[in-house]
């Protein structure tokens, strides 16, 4: 007798797919990878083109891969992305108030 079992979400290129297509899984990983921004603003004495550097490779690149699939997101899903997002900026700014301009 084969056994099958029920799988709620599949990864495929990377991204989780859940039942509901609401990537909670997907978006939830992706916030706790880019939590190495908290290590890269330990660094962020360093000259701005490598803290720039190091921000596009691990932090806006990982948002971007496929961001085109967050389209139909609600506004609660998309929060946690934006909070990185903002994150990000901040260390490249240093500027806050821009930031809160731009909501």
């Amino acid at each position: 007798s084969l056994s099958i079992s029920v799988s709620y979400s599949a990864r495929n290129l990377n991204v989780i797919f859940d039942s509901n297509l609401s990537f909670d899984q997907h978006i939830t990983k992706l916030v706790q990878s880019c939590l190495q921004i908290r290590n890269i603003a330990k660094i962020s004495s360093s000259p701005k083109n490598v803290v720039t550097q190091i921000i596009h490779a691990f932090i806006s690149s990982r948002l971007d891969y496929c961001n085109s699939l967050f389209s139909c997101l609600t506004v609660s899903a998309t929060v946690h992305l934006q909070l990185v997002q903002n994150a990000a900026a901040r260390l490249l700014t240093h500027i806050t108030p821009v930031l809160a301009s731009l909501h």
